[in-house]
C-alpha cells in the first residue's frame, strides 16, 4: 500500500539497531523505553512554500524523534509532524 502524508505530516519507517554486549548478547529493546528514537523519512508532503521546503526532513534522512508522538499507520510505519522531528541526523 501507498501513502502520501498530507499538511505537514512525515511518514517514517523503524530502523532495526541491535545492540549487542561485548560478548555477543542481543540487549532487547525495552517496552516504554523513553529514549529518542532513530528512524528514516520514507515520504514527506509536497510543499509549495520554499521556506518550509528547506526546513522539512528530505526522504531518506535519518531523523530523531520522541517515541510518544509517532502515529502508527502500519507496524514498522509511522506518521509524524515535522515538528515533532528534533534532528536530522548526519553520518
Amino acid at each position: 500500500m501507498s501513502y502520501i502524508p498530507l499538511g505537514k505530516n512525515i511518514l517514517v519507517k523503524e530502523i532495526k539497531v541491535e545492540q549487542t554486549t561485548s560478548g555477543g548478547l542481543l540487549i532487547p529493546e525495552a517496552k516504554g523505553n523513553r529514549l529518542l528514537k532513530k528512524v528514516e523519512v520514507v515520504a514527506v508532503p509536497n510543499i509549495l512554500n520554499t521556506d518550509e521546503e528547506l526546513r522539512m526532513p528530505k526522504v531518506s534522512d535519518v531523523v530523531l524523534l520522541d517515541p510518544l508522538n509517532l502515529k502508527l499507520v502500519e507496524p514498522g510505519l509511522w506518521l509524524v509532524e515535522e515538528r515533532d522531528v528534533l534532528a536530522v541526523v548526519k553520518e
